[in-house]
């Protein structure tokens, strides 16, 4: 289930993160005049902190379910790694949600902004900023780049977070067993399974001979 949630909740950051960063581009670019003298942007960007800020929280939240996942699931080590067509695989699946995401919050934003804003909602494709397809073109790049960037923070985040966590467990494990902490710097998460762990902590199971 965390495992699930984790990609859900990465999609919508992810998606959140890119309408935050790409619009405040484009409509700079269209406030410089560069597409034509047309109005394509209600000239505020007063929308763009408080949707960065949704994106960080829904990526520590990311974060936390994917560190709980790694020390239920491998808590001696690190996660298995995908292949590389895996990867892409997964990859591409996960632009292929985020964009119609970010499009949606993109438009969900730019049309509560105009009615705080300017008291009422400006209509047509001003919501994005720019040109359809100039706009919709530079947000799918963003989307490729912010999605890509993201996966790789929210990774390295995760593992660092993580042995971190096994560090400490280790740490308590060893003075809970009356040895320095210093002698621990290999100590595992996980006990060791029976029947080793019976031998070492209480009688063993017996062990045919023959």
């Amino acid at each position: 289930m965390n495992v699930r949630a984790a990609r859900i909740l990465y999609a919508l950051a992810a998606a959140v993160a890119a309408a935050a960063l790409v619009d405040p581009i484009v409509e700079g670019l269209s406030n410089a005049g560069l597409f034509g003298m047309r109005t394509f942007t209600d000239r505020s960007t007063a929308d763009v902190v408080p949707i960065l800020a949704i994106a960080v929280f829904l990526a520590i939240v990311v974060v936390g379910l994917r560190v709980a996942h790694l020390l239920r699931t491998a808590p001696c080590s690190a996660a298995p790694t995908r292949s590389r067509a895996d990867a892409w695989r997964g990859f591409g699946a996960g632009v292929a949600t985020i964009y119609p995401l970010q499009l949606a919050t993109l438009y969900l934003a730019e049309t509560l902004e105009q009615r705080l804003v300017l008291g009422h909602v400006l209509g047509g494709t001003v919501w994005l900023g720019g040109p359809i397809v100039v706009s919709l073109a530079l947000h799918f790049a963003g989307a490729i780049v912010v999605a890509a960037l993201l996966a790789r923070l929210l990774a390295a985040t995760t593992r660092r977070i993580a042995a971190a966590v096994r560090a400490l467990a280790g740490a308590f494990a060893c003075r809970s067993y009356g040895k320095p902490v210093t002698r621990c710097r290999r100590a595992r998460f996980a006990l060791p399974a029976a029947p080793a762990f019976t031998r070492l902590y209480g009688r063993a199971p017996p062990i045919p001979l023959g």
